[in-house]
């Protein structure tokens, strides 16, 4: 007969609890339920994207990664921050080529916007049409007045505009009778004193041959007058009788002195015509001299100034 063994055996009977069993099994701590498994991290690293930094963990504590520095590579495989001089993560030891690098933070302080580029500036163009338009009316407003006064504008003396010359004045002619005239060389049948006579046909010419320290021929108007005569202007013929101008040289250059003053220069033109030398004196002169600089020459005998001729002068007085 088979002998029962293992869980075919009969059973004991359970031990009664008497109060020293109760005592020490309250004296022992209960077991604590097993703790739960560990939550995986909602943190999941993504792969990083081109021309992008990847994104950087926060610190966590159940992560264990340290905060990444600004300027640090951060690891592409355990999210680590390392220096970017280094080739090789120092946590993990992968290459750092798939990484990226942690931006510097936003400078402190306001951010300024860059304003939009102006567009180009339209007040000098208005300020060009309204000048336009000015001078467009101001030169109608012209032409209109021109045609207005016979296709002739006026002119308007301004206040800054110099004052025109005066004109010479007219005065008085002085009669060769209250005159005396001499000269500083003359020929015998052409004295000065033909020169007042009121004859065109007569004439003052200088002698060449007469002895003369003075190569310049000088003329004199004395006024018989004691009291003299304020002369304003003068009339000068030039050269011989008609018919024999071109003959014998005439003055050019000429120097008119009222009372031995200042010498009042004059060209002549070579003219027969009578010609008018302003004189202007300011107070009444008792004598009126001429210098003869310079001649044209002579169709004859050259064009010496000590042959040189006129034919009248003439003094005109301020009453």
């Amino acid at each position: 007969m088979a002998q029962p063994t293992g869980s075919d055996q009969p059973q004991p009977p359970p031990e009664p609890l008497n109060d020293d069993t109760l005592d020490r099994l309250k004296a022992v701590p209960p077991t604590p339920p097993p703790a739960p498994p560990p939550q995986p991290s909602q943190y999941q690293p993504q792969p990083p994207s081109a021309g992008r930094p990847p994104p950087v963990a926060p610190f966590q504590a159940e992560t264990g990664i340290p905060p990444v520095r600004p300027g640090e590579t951060v690891c592409a495989n355990c999210r680590w921050g390392n220096d970017p001089t280094r080739t090789f993560c120092r946590h993990c030891g992968s290459p750092l080529t798939g990484g990226g690098v942690v931006p510097p933070p936003p400078p402190a302080g306001p951010q300024y916007v860059q304003s939009a580029p102006r567009g180009p500036r339209r007040w000098p163009w208005i300020l060009g049409a309204v000048l336009g338009a000015i001078v467009l009316v101001l030169a109608g407003g012209l032409l209109a007045r021109a045609l207005t006064n016979g296709g002739t504008v006026a002119e308007e003396s301004s206040p800054s505009a110099s004052p025109s010359p005066s004109p010479t004045p007219k005065g008085q002619e002085v009669p060769g009778d209250d005159i005396v005239a001499r000269a500083s060389t003359s020929q015998p049948d052409a004295e000065a004193q033909y020169l007042i006579d009121g004859d065109e046909d007569t004439y003052w010419a200088a002698n060449p041959t007469e002895s003369n320290p003075d190569p310049i021929p000088r003329l004199t108007f004395t006024l018989k007058s004691s009291d003299g005569a304020r002369v304003v202007r003068m009339e000068v013929v030039s050269g011989g009788r008609e018919g024999e101008y071109d003959s014998r040289p005439r003055p050019k250059d000429i120097c008119v002195r009222v009372d031995a003053g200042d010498c009042i220069e004059h060209e002549l033109e070579d003219s027969p015509d009578a010609q008018e030398i302003r004189v202007d004196a300011a107070e009444p002169a008792k004598q009126i001299e001429i210098e003869i600089k310079s001649v044209y020459p002579a169709t004859q005998d050259g064009g010496a100034a000590d042959n040189v001729t006129m034919r009248e002068v003439r003094l005109y007085a301020q009453p």
